[in-house]
């Protein structure tokens, strides 16, 4: 699968009648191109070669390429409590009741200057709801509380450094 994925992206590579070197590029992974690692490409398309390769590089790449998939974090929760900067989805399962889960601030949903996305999810069929709150005075899309009343209904969070949005 992955052979092929290199060969599809490797494939789309812009040829010319000039062959250019691409050296020096960074990969991702504190690796380099080298002076000898040739691919076609024109200046217009230098920008798109230069993605393609570093997703080549990504795929490639543990922990991406033993997993199958990028590296996520998923953690079931069956009662009330906070969103971890660690959770990248947070599964809530209300059958058992109303479950309230708090948002983390705007602040500390911004690590190393990006925005981290935390998803909420209610799994379970029941009409408890899973009540998402935000805290220190930021709001969610403008308001303090956001529901979840539906399987299988979703929140994306992420924040601008002063609020929290929604998506």
């Amino acid at each position: 699968m992955f052979k092929i994925l290199t060969l599809l992206l490797l494939s789309t590579l812009s040829f010319s009648q000039t062959t250019q070197k691409l050296s020096n590029l960074p990969l991702g992974n504190g690796a380099t191109t080298h002076a000898s690692d040739s691919f076609p490409y024109t200046d217009s398309n230098a920008f798109n070669a230069t993605k393609r390769l570093l997703l080549w590089d990504i795929i490639n790449t543990p922990p991406f390429a033993a997993l199958g998939g990028p590296n996520i974090t998923v953690r079931t929760v069956a009662a009330s409590g906070p969103i971890l900067v660690t959770d990248n989805v947070l599964l809530v399962d209300a059958t058992a009741g109303a479950i309230t889960i708090t948002a983390l601030t705007s602040a500390a949903m911004i690590v190393s200057g990006k925005s981290i996305v935390s998803t909420v999810k209610k799994i379970d069929a029941t009409a408890n709801a899973v009540i998402v709150t935000a805290q220190g005075g930021d709001t969610l899309d403008g308001s303090f509380i956001r529901n979840l009343t539906t399987q299988y209904q979703t929140m994306d969070i992420f924040s601008s450094g002063g609020n929290l949005y929604v998506k």
